[in-house]
């Protein structure tokens, strides 16, 4: 059964990823991807769809201009993928901010492609690594090592959403 839900979120993730580079081919714009990054095999805990969408809000703010969009829901959650003429590198910087405004914006993924195609990374732009839900440590080593139970991080991700809950 787990191992039918991890193909699953695996295709789901890869149309995600095949129409972004769709929508590269055909624009010279800088593209904004936003999700959740929700750990474990539910991608839509209560409180989520609210987190979305108030992290969907406080991005559409940050822009002067949305100059193409497209956006929907799959086993993964919501998503959207915004195009606007604005600086790669100074959107990556407040996405970070954004995703830093508040304990619960951790869950929020946001990606930055720049119009060339290719991804503008945290460590591009000398800052620190998305750090562990729990520990603090990177979170890419936790998550590789495994050192966090499913209970433990279910756990945290409720008490992050619970403010979205109501």
């Amino acid at each position: 059964m787990y191992e039918k839900l991890t193909t699953e979120l695996l295709l789901a993730r890869e149309q995600r990823e095949r129409r972004r580079l769709q929508t590269s081919k055909y624009t010279d714009q800088t593209l904004i991807c936003l999700s959740l990054k929700i750990p474990g095999p539910d991608k839509q805990p209560p409180g989520a769809e609210k987190l979305f969408s108030w992290g969907l809000r406080q991005v559409l703010e940050l822009l002067p201009l949305v100059e193409s969009c497209s956006h929907g829901h799959d086993l993964l959650g919501p998503w959207a993928l915004l195009g606007t003429c604005q600086d790669a590198r100074e959107m990556k910087r407040k996405m970070v901010a954004l995703e830093e405004a508040l304990p619960a914006g951790r869950l929020l993924d946001i990606d930055i492609y720049a119009p060339e195609g290719w991804q503008i990374g945290r460590r591009e732009l000398s800052l620190p690594t998305r750090p562990c839900l729990i520990c603090k440590c990177a979170a890419l080593d936790c998550m590789r090592q495994q050192r966090h139970s499913l209970t433990e991080l279910k756990a945290c991700v409720d008490e992050l959403l619970a403010p979205f809950c109501s």
